[in-house]
C-alpha cells in the first residue's frame, strides 16, 4: 500500500509539472510572436480579432507592479505558474493574501459568497454592493456563458433554483435573459460580468478584489475580452484585482493562453488531487471546510503554508468553523454568513479555543466519508495526467 501510495504521489506530481511545460511553452511562443512584432518596426503585435489581450503585444500585456504587502516577494509575477528553482516561490497575489486588522493582526480576509445573500439574491450586483458595504474584503462569483457570448454572473447552469424556469443559459440570447427576475425577493435581474467589472472603478472599492469560477474551456476567450473591454486607466490593472478558480489541471495552459498575467486557485474537495499542484508555486489552493478539518486535510495545509502557497477555505458557515480556520492563518475565508465571520474577526482571541461536541466530531467523520469518496471519483473522472488527456482528445 505505502509503494502503491507513492507510486500515485508520483504522478500527480508528474501530471502537474506537465501542465506546467504545457504552459512555459505557450508563454515562449508568445515571447517569439512579440520578437518578431518587435523587429518589424512597431514594437508591438496587434491583437488579431478573437485573440489575447494579456499576451504580448494585447492591449492589456505591460501592466505596473502588483502591491505588496509585508513578508511577500515585492516582484512581478511571473506569466503563469512555475517551478520555483531558488528560494521561496513568489506569492501569486499579493492583494489576496491575509490582511493586518486595526489591532495589528494577521486575519484571513472576508470574502462575500455571491455577495451579501442575507439581504440579495445571490450573483445580483445589489448583493455585491451590499458585501462591500458591509465590510468584505473580496467577493466571489460564478460565471457562465449565454447562447450569444455575453459573460453572466450565475452558480447553476441552468435558471431554475434563481429564477424557476426549467432553462440553461447556454441555450438563451441576453436580449431574453435580461427581461428576468429573480424569484426571491426583491426581484433581481440577472446581471452580466461587465456591470460588475465597473464597480471596481469605483474610489470607494479600491482594495476590493474578485475571486472568479468558471468553465475554462467554453468561455476562457469571451472572460478575455470581456475584462479588455472593461478598462480601468491607470487606476489599477485587473490582475492585481481577480484570480481566476480552476478545478482540473487542464485549466492551467488555457490560462496561460488568455491570462498569462493573472493569479489562478485551484478549487476542490480533495486533497488527493490538490496535491498534484504542489509544486506549482505560482497558484493558490481553496479548500472545502469539511476536507480542510480532516487529518489528511490538516497535513496538506500544513505542506502548502511550508511551500509558500495563499490558502483559502469554502464555505465556511459556522463560528467554530470561521474561529478554526483564524487559527490555522488562511489567506481568506469564503462565507455566507458575512457579518457573523467580520464579528468573529473582532472578537477573535487566541487563547479562547472552542470547543468540539462528540455530535459534530461524528457529523465530520461521516461528511468527510462521502468527501473521500467524491474525492476518488473526481480523480477518476478527470484524470491526472495531461497528456492522456490530449491524446484521448484526439481519438475524439
Amino acid at each position: 500500500m505505502a509503494k502503491r501510495a507513492a507510486g500515485l504521489a508520483t504522478l500527480r506530481r508528474r501530471s502537474a509539472l506537465a501542465a506546467f511545460e504545457d504552459y512555459e511553452n505557450m508563454n515562449l511562443q508568445l515571447e517569439n510572436r512579440a520578437a518578431e512584432a518587435d523587429a518589424g518596426g512597431n514594437g508591438l503585435m496587434p491583437l488579431q480579432p478573437g485573440g489575447n489581450p494579456y499576451a504580448p503585444g494585447g492591449s492589456l500585456h505591460n501592466q505596473g507592479p502588483p502591491s505588496s504587502i509585508p513578508g511577500r516577494p515585492d516582484t512581478d509575477p511571473p506569466r503563469g505558474p512555475f517551478k520555483s528553482q531558488n528560494g521561496p516561490p513568489l506569492c501569486p497575489s499579493a492583494f489576496a493574501s491575509k490582511r493586518l486588522d486595526e489591532k495589528g493582526r494577521n486575519l484571513p480576509q472576508a470574502i462575500a459568497h455571491r455577495g451579501h445573500k442575507a439581504t440579495y439574491p445571490e450573483n445580483t450586483l445589489p448583493a455585491f454592493e451590499a458585501a462591500v458595504e458591509a465590510g468584505a474584503h473580496a467577493l466571489e462569483t460564478d460565471v457562465h456563458l449565454t447562447k450569444d457570448g455575453v459573460v453572466v454572473l450565475s452558480h447553476d447552469a441552468d435558471l431554475k433554483r434563481c429564477f424557476g424556469l426549467e432553462q440553461k443559459i447556454c441555450d438563451c440570447d441576453w436580449s431574453y435573459l435580461e427581461t428576468l427576475r429573480t424569484t426571491r425577493s426583491p426581484h433581481e435581474p440577472l446581471a452580466r460580468l461587465d456591470e460588475l467589472l465597473r464597480y471596481f472603478l469605483r474610489p470607494d472599492w479600491t482594495k476590493i478584489w474578485l475571486m472568479i469560477n468558471d468553465d475554462p474551456e467554453q468561455m476562457m476567450r469571451q472572460l478575455a475580452k470581456t475584462f479588455a473591454e472593461v478598462d480601468p486607466g491607470n487606476q489599477f490593472t485587473w490582475r492585481n484585482k481577480v484570480v481566476l478558480c480552476y478545478w482540473t489541471a487542464k485549466f492551467i495552459p488555457l490560462c496561460s493562453e488568455y491570462f498569462p498575467q493573472f493569479s489562478i486557485l485551484n478549487v476542490g474537495f480533495s486533497a488527493i488531487y490538490h496535491r498534484q499542484f504542489i509544486d506549482i508555486s505560482n497558484t493558490g489552493f481553496n479548500l472545502m471546510i469539511a476536507s480542510a478539518v480532516s487529518p489528511s486535510g490538516r497535513r496538506l495545509i500544513r505542506d502548502l503554508q511550508a511551500h509558500h502557497h495563499q490558502v483559502f477555505c469554502w464555505t465556511v458557515n459556522s463560528g467554530k468553523h470561521m474561529d478554526w480556520c483564524i487559527r490555522r492563518g488562511f489567506d481568506g475565508v469564503v462565507t455566507d454568513n458575512l457579518l457573523e465571520y467580520l464579528e468573529m474577526c473582532k472578537t477573535f482571541k487566541e487563547e479562547r479555543k472552542p470547543r468540539w461536541s462528540v455530535k459534530q466530531v461524528i457529523a465530520f467523520a461521516y461528511l468527510n466519508m462521502w468527501v473521500f469518496f467524491f474525492g476518488v471519483t473526481f480523480l477518476q473522472r478527470h484524470g491526472t495526467c495531461i497528456e492522456r488527456r490530449t491524446e484521448d482528445d484526439k481519438k475524439k
